[in-house]
């Protein structure tokens, strides 16, 4: 069955997701998707990318790896930072985004 997930002026439609997304989390997690794909990233990459004051960021990754949609790793450079990479990529890239405007949806 297929599910559709309502981004502010956007709908994503996916087959499988692992779990269910709050949508200001599925939002960052799609900009982090844009910026990252499967490359490792640091909280400073996040944190560029998103847009978003650190404790922000701290909670994004926090709920994404709540979720199971992030894998967690010690930076081999610096034991005390953690690297960051997106699980689940080819789920993400199979997603479909349709923007919607009023009743009428774009594919």
């Amino acid at each position: 069955m297929r599910k559709a997930y309502k981004l502010s002026s956007c709908i994503i439609l996916s087959d499988f997701m692992p779990e269910y997304l709050p949508k200001w989390l599925l939002r960052r997690l799609k900009k982090l998707w844009e910026n990252f794909k499967a490359e490792e990233f640091s909280f400073e990459d996040a944190q560029s990318a998103l847009k978003d004051d650190s404790r922000v960021v701290a909670i994004v990754l926090s709920n994404l790896d709540k979720y199971g949609w992030i894998n967690i790793k010690s930076d081999p450079s610096d034991s005390r930072k953690k690297l960051y990479s997106l699980k689940h990529v080819d789920v993400i890239e199979k997603m479909k985004i349709i923007e919607i405007s009023d009743n009428h949806a774009k594919i």
